[in-house]
């Protein structure tokens, strides 16, 4: 099979292309030429995808792709250019796109001040609000449309709107995993000051979050790309086990072997309206046949063994940071969801 990464030398396209280039035709489009993917036998394509010139669509032509997978559709412009481009192209386009794009995230995250939406999401639930760019100010519209999620649902109206080629949608989860760009676990307890003990609000407790491991993403996409779909789809992609922060907070310190403290409080500021749970609902995906390679567990593993060898894991203390009035201390791997009832 042809392929076509847009986007094939980063932190999710680069392991990707290795997996797809032993039994396919590969062909990358990026900004910097990569060594290591001429050794892969990949064809390697110099471009930037946001000033694709008439003649990059012209050597596509001419490759007859089979699908292309697009890691970097994630605002209006793009989507644009690469769907007016595309019509005759490819009968597949496989589209990373981001979680973000929910109302929940938009609640989660301050953007907005709307009711807390149900969870977990699933692909029907509310979006954030489209907004008219006619209707509106510039300054209103820019303010209104500043964050990642809404330069995602942008995308994605121009995308699933279109009938050309089937165009399946991936809505990710934060990442994480061996790679300096994602989260870094090792930095909540293996820090510089000496202090084995840190604040939490409490409804971290409650609150359920999720996150995608790179490796489980890289394989969603892999089965999108193979997955016999007729019509344009949305799937949800995170980790199939749901779980609060303080229950990811459990999993890393048991690999960490960490016996210290959390204080709970309930006066501590937030930069997230922890009210608004954001799991994902990956029922769908599931159901059409895509199968998680690794558990939050075994992922959580893998992602800090490569954060030690890294020198990830220093924490400089924030000398601000006051410890509030307020706060009770429970031993980590003694919390349960309860702990948050039995402290009233």
């Amino acid at each position: 099979m042809k392929i076509v990464v847009f986007g094939g030398s980063g932190q999710i396209g680069y392991p990707l292309v290795d997996k797809l280039s032993k039994e396919h035709q590969v062909t990358v489009i990026h900004r910097t030429p990569k060594y290591e993917m001429s050794l892969m036998g990949v064809r390697q394509i110099i471009a930037d995808v946001s000033k694709v010139s008439p003649e990059l669509w012209q050597n596509l032509k001419e490759l007859h792709p089979d699908v292309i997978v697009h890691l970097l559709a994630n605002n209006e412009f793009r989507a644009k250019q690469f769907v007016d481009n595309c019509k005759d192209l490819c009968r597949k386009v496989v589209v990373l796109s981001s979680c973000e794009i929910y109302s929940a995230f938009a609640c989660y995250l301050k953007d907005t001040d709307g009711p807390i939406e149900p969870s977990p999401i699933k692909e029907s639930d509310q979006t954030r609000r489209y907004i008219d760019r006619n209707f509106v100010s510039s300054d209103i519209y820019k303010k209104l449309t500043s964050s990642n999620g809404y330069s995602c649902l942008e995308a994605e109206i121009n995308l699933f709107t279109q009938n050309h080629f089937q165009c399946t949608i991936l809505r990710a989860a934060p990442l994480f995993g061996p790679s300096p760009s994602t989260l870094q676990f090792c930095s909540f307890f293996c820090r510089d000051d000496n202090h084995k003990d840190f604040c939490i609000n409490e409804k971290f407790l409650t609150c359920m979050s999720d996150i995608t491991f790179i490796d489980n993403l890289v394989e969603g996409i892999r089965w999108a790309i193979f997955e016999n779909t007729p019509e344009n789809v949305i799937y949800n992609l995170s980790s199939l086990k749901k779980f609060s922060f303080v229950e990811l907070l459990q999993i890393i310190a048991k690999e960490l072997d960490w016996k210290g403290c959390i204080g709970l409080s309930q006066s501590l500021e937030l930069d997230f309206n922890l009210n608004q749970s954001i799991a994902l609902d990956m029922t769908k995906i599931c159901q059409a046949g895509y199968k998680e390679l690794y558990s939050v567990e075994e992922a959580v593993k893998k992602t800090l063994k490569y954060e030690k060898t890294q020198y990830l894991f220093l924490k400089t203390e924030d000398n601000n940071f006051k410890i509030p009035d307020d706060v009770v201390w429970y031993k980590l791997q003694t919390m349960t969801k309860s702990t948050i009832f039995n402290k009233h």
